[in-house]
């Protein structure tokens, strides 16, 4: 049985970040490998400045026997080091790289420092390896090496948490609180969290890798449960739902705020995540705000009915408009997601999407660049070429015509006075002021 877990973080590219969350999937494998009786750590190194001498601190003090390294996308170099440096303390200490990354791409993390990896949902998975002992015998871990990867991660079947009511609450004691924050809140200290998991919808873009196309629901009142503990207990001033389906079953939504206002918990949410505009009303909008529900996302990606056709998001134009008007008439602050890049959009389709943003006029906008994931339909169809030189959400390739109308549309939505004024009324000069520092570092800092 292993006595002392580490599990870490990875520091993300950037300096100025709009929003920076808790690690929810670390906070629960540590309260999972706790409740079990093994000794764990958790070290969230994208909160901390001089994140290196942190590391070498913890390593140094706790001496783990594992060392599991959370990766995403924009974090693949740091978590190589991050490995680097925790074999340079103990060459025999194991390393495991787990998270969105090393699930959709394990090839990536096939390197000298780190020993396995693991997919998926990891709760029990790693709980199991703990008990078992570093090895590849435990059914859902991959060694790294092995001689062919991709072959060993296609044979592992899923072990999805079908329960989770049964999970404990998110480790939650193993951080600060206070060092997080998303773009556009009411009080802090904010905290993030799940009420359910997967999604079963197909958009071509979306990576539904860690946790599935099942959609998996907890109870309303393990939902309450936990947000009623995260206020009293933990000291949150506001939560941020991050499920990608939080309205799926909309008899659950209208009972998690029926117990809100019962339990008289008095906090400040918001559903940051996005939420379908197919499983949404005025009155289900109405419940959300009468039970302190202050902002949400939607998330169109494109300006026109056949794109929205041919990335599979299955809701029209017209569902996007009466979501927007629906939030104003009920007094819901609602953000805009968009995208560019996909490899169908023409120039007349990106000056859609710029013009379909201005039109629902959100508070504010997230337009990213398109980034084709492994494993999504649109890659499947379309394999991506410059894919593994991509390690960046603000890349700058080939495509002039994207990147000039990528530019033009931020600016065409943000460059207007009365909406930058908008804005600074809203969420006050600190986040303002976070929004101008985030476009410089999109735009004159990068140069990958």
């Amino acid at each position: 049985m292993i006595e002392r877990v580490l599990l870490i973080n990875a520091p993300s590219e950037g300096k100025f970040f709009l929003s920076k969350q808790p690690p929810l999937g670390l906070l629960y494998i540590a309260s999972y490998l706790r409740a079990a009786g093994v000794a764990v750590r958790l070290l969230d190194l994208n909160v901390y400045p001089g994140w290196r001498g942190r590391l070498k601190k913890t390593l140094k003090e706790y001496d783990p026997q594992i060392a599991g390294i959370s990766a995403n996308f924009s974090n693949t170099a740091q978590s190589s080091e991050i490995a680097s440096l925790a074999k340079s303390f103990n060459k025999n200490v194991t390393v495991v790289a787990g998270g969105p990354q090393p699930t959709v791409a394990p090839e990536e993390y096939r390197i000298p420092d780190i020993d396995y990896i693991i997919p998926y949902e990891s709760e029990k998975i790693m709980l199991d390896f703990c008990r078992s002992g570093p090895q590849d015998t435990v059914p859902g871990v991959i060694s790294c090496r092995a001689p062919d990867i991709r072959r060993v991660y296609e044979k592992i079947e899923r072990d999805l948490v079908e329960d989770l009511d049964s999970l404990p609450f998110p480790a939650y004691e193993m951080i600060d609180v206070s060092r997080y924050y998303t773009f556009g809140y009411r009080k802090l200290p904010l905290v993030s969290m799940i009420t359910s998991r997967g999604c079963g919808h197909n958009c071509i873009f979306c990576s539904q890798a860690v946790s599935g196309r099942k959609w998996r629901k907890r109870s309303a009142e393990s939902v309450v449960d936990e947000m009623e503990w995260l206020v009293k207990v933990i000291g949150a001033g506001e939560i941020s739902v991050e499920d990608d389906n939080f309205t799926s079953d909309q008899e659950r939504v209208r009972r998690i705020c029926a117990l809100i206002r019962e339990r008289k918990i008095q906090f400040s949410w918001q559903l940051q995540n996005g939420i379908r505009v197919d499983g949404l009303n005025k009155a289900l909008l109405q419940e959300l705000k009468d039970a302190g529900c202050w902002k949400v996302a939607i998330a169109p990606e494109v300006g026109d009915e056949e794109s929205l056709r041919r990335i599979r998001k299955g809701a029209a134009l017209e569902q996007f408009r009466e979501a927007a008007a629906w939030c104003r008439e009920v007094g819901i602050v609602y953000l805009g997601y968009f995208m560019m890049g996909f490899p169908f959009q023409k120039e007349e389709d990106m000056d859609r999407t710029s013009a379909f943003a201005r039109e629902l006029d959100p508070l504010c906008i997230s337009l990213t660049k398109l980034v084709t994931f492994p494993g999504t339909p649109l890659f499947l169809s379309n394999p991506s070429k410059d894919y593994s030189k991509r390690k960046s959400y603000f890349y700058r390739g080939e495509n002039t015509l994207l990147e000039r109308k990528y530019v033009k549309a931020f600016l065409a939505f943000y460059g207007r006075p009365g909406k930058l004024l908008e804005i600074l009324l809203n969420l006050g000069f600190i986040q303002f002021w976070r929004l101008i520092l985030n476009a410089c570092d999109m735009f004159l800092l990068r140069r990958g």
